[in-house]
């Protein structure tokens, strides 16, 4: 059941909230930050930028890491409610960044880069150019940094310097989302309609299609790999796959 609706904000709603100790963090594309309990009760706003806010924020407790379409990282410190640093690249960024657990957050922006910044200098440690604009966040594991383009490639990076890890591979489309890391490969879906699966070294493991454009990123849950198409011919709204790529079920919602 419905439990309660916030819409006193000046604009829509296109990033997902976060939480953090009990309060609800939600960015606007009026630029502000909004803050709410657990009630969906009003704390209050900031003001970040004078462009959209499109990401859901990551945090280490201390700070939201926020990004905005005007080309800046902002940290905001939580308990002083005001932005502590910034730091501009040079592209528009969509997708949240994401951090690692050694406070080194990665950055995928609209100028076809990826940026890694110490959240505790406040210094970018590298830059790597890539063949097309990065829309989603990327993911980290042991070293590697995975992440798509919209040139439909898909990255695997060392996190010390950005160099490659292994070649970059084009599957087919443009990837919107963000890879899924599950214990056998990497996963991503594209706007084609592909799901394309790699083994840790680049090599490809298996593919499939679904009927519809892939555009948000993949779920895991009990040893399924869940997409949802968009766009496609039977309204299915969710495909689930099993770890080597076979279709286990499809959910079609009743009219």
């Amino acid at each position: 059941r419905l439990n309660w609706i916030f819409s006193d904000s000046e604009s829509s709603w296109v990033a997902s909230p976060l939480i953090v100790d009990e309060i609800i963090y939600t960015p606007n594309t009026d630029g502000k930050i909004y803050a709410l309990d657990l009630n969906g009760n009003f704390l209050w706003a900031k003001h970040i930028s004078n462009n959209a806010l499109w990401a859901q924020p990551v945090s280490d407790g201390e700070y939201l890491y926020i990004t905005s379409l005007d080309h800046h990282l902002y940290a905001f410190d939580i308990d002083n409610k005001e932005v502590a640093w910034e730091i501009g690249l040079n592209g528009a960024i969509p997708g949240q960044a994401t951090l690692d657990e050694n406070g080194i957050l990665y950055v995928g922006a609209l100028d076809a880069t990826i940026t890694a910044i110490d959240s505790k200098s406040q210094k970018i440690l590298w830059s790597t150019p890539l063949n097309g604009w990065v829309w989603d966040a990327a993911i980290v594991e042991d070293n590697i940094l995975y992440v798509g383009d919209l040139e439909g490639y898909i990255y695997a990076l060392n996190t010390k310097d950005g160099s490659e890890f292994w070649t970059p591979v084009q599957p087919d489309g443009p990837i919107t989302g963000s890879p899924l890391i599950t214990e056998k490969c990497i996963v991503v879906g594209t706007e084609s309609g592909k799901i394309y699966a790699f083994d840790k070294e680049g090599g490809s493991s298996w593919q499939q299609s679904i009927n519809g454009k892939l555009y948000t990123n993949p779920a895991e849950g009990s040893g399924l790999i869940l997409f949802a198409p968009m766009e496609n011919e039977n309204n299915i709204i969710l495909v689930a796959l099993n770890c080597d790529g076979k279709q286990v079920w499809s959910f079609t919602p009743e009219k």
